[in-house]
């Protein structure tokens, strides 16, 4: 079977819209415009997505749960982006408001089912977008997040997960250093330029393979004491999550600022083409639990990251 042909509902006419939502999922692109390094492009999140949707969409027609590949007209926000000069951030309540017109909107083209299409891990962003398909949920539409799937996987990440990915980096030291901090490359970084060499390679910028590594991050001393506090009151996930919350901002102060966590000269195709094969696998099976087997959503992760953040307005 051929790539189907990707349909935007807006480039049609309205009236036609009814007939072309029937039986078919809808796909909504939810990305903001930030600086991903020197590397790759600000529109990076959506590329992945995009990339990840075109390899998703056949596995579901082929087994009968869409028929086309159409897509919501895209929403280039987000919450929380990588600060740099091409950045465009927004704020909550403009994203929320925003979100809100297609909660009350989709289910006047005949829409039942959405998936929403995002790379960005920011925690504020995907609560956000959960506020949206609890709304959806309300107006008779069903709808998930993936990508908080695949972010519980990498915050539970142990030295081991996804070997078979960091296999075709020849060098053993590389190799095992990779290893051990998969779950900490969050942004540009090996997994994520892996996963563009792989679905957009002309958008990398070449200088990607001699670029630095990351420097280290180091958490402030009473930062580490005080997650170290909460871990042995036995909120071993609420340290989890201040502990990553804790690494982001230290890596935002870095200077000067990379704007790339971990190894990106690694990066190579071939791991981008298994990081891609089994986030799909995560994917295809997320969207029958919901839309076939009627599971609830997956939820997002980082609760009290997004608490913590709103109170400090980011």
């Amino acid at each position: 079977m051929g790539a189907p042909e990707l349909i935007f509902y807006d480039e049609l006419p309205e009236k036609q819209l009814q007939g072309l939502m029937h039986g078919n999922i809808l796909f909504l692109f939810i990305n903001p415009t930030e600086y991903h390094g020197p590397h790759l492009p600000l529109a990076n999140d959506y590329i992945i997505s995009r990339g990840l949707a075109a390899r998703l969409a056949p596995r579901l027609i082929k087994a009968g749960l869409t028929e086309k590949f159409i897509a919501a007209p895209l929403i280039n926000l987000g919450l929380d982006p990588t600060p740099g000069a091409g950045t465009i951030a927004t704020s909550a309540a403009r994203f929320d408001t925003y979100l809100a017109q297609f909660a009350r909107k989709l289910p006047l083209i005949g829409v039942s089912r959405v998936i929403v299409m995002t790379f960005h891990g920011a925690p504020r962003h995907n609560h956000a977008i959960q506020r949206f398909i609890d709304r959806l949920a309300s107006a008779g539409i069903s709808a998930l997040n993936p990508l908080n799937l695949l972010l519980s996987r990498m915050l539970t990440y142990k030295p081991g997960d996804f070997a078979a990915a960091l296999a075709p980096v020849k060098d053993a030291k590389a190799r095992e250093q990779l290893s051990a901090h998969l779950g900490h490359d969050y942004h540009a970084g090996f997994f994520e330029t892996s996963l563009t060499l792989a679905l957009a390679p002309q958008t990398v910028d070449p200088s990607y393979t001699e670029l630095p590594d990351c420097p280290e991050i180091e958490i402030p001393a009473w930062q580490r004491a005080a997650i170290h506090g909460i871990k042995s009151l036995g909120q071993a996930s609420a340290a989890r999550e201040l502990a990553f919350a804790a690494e982001a901002m230290a890596w935002l102060n870095l200077e000067p600022f990379p704007g790339y966590t971990g190894m990106p000269r690694y990066a190579n195709r071939k791991s981008g083409d298994i990081f891609v094969n089994e986030i799909l696998d995560i994917y295809e099976e997320a969207v029958r639990a919901v839309f076939v087997d009627g599971k609830a959503a997956p939820q997002p992760e980082l609760s009290v990251t997004d608490f913590l953040s709103g109170l400090a307005g980011l």
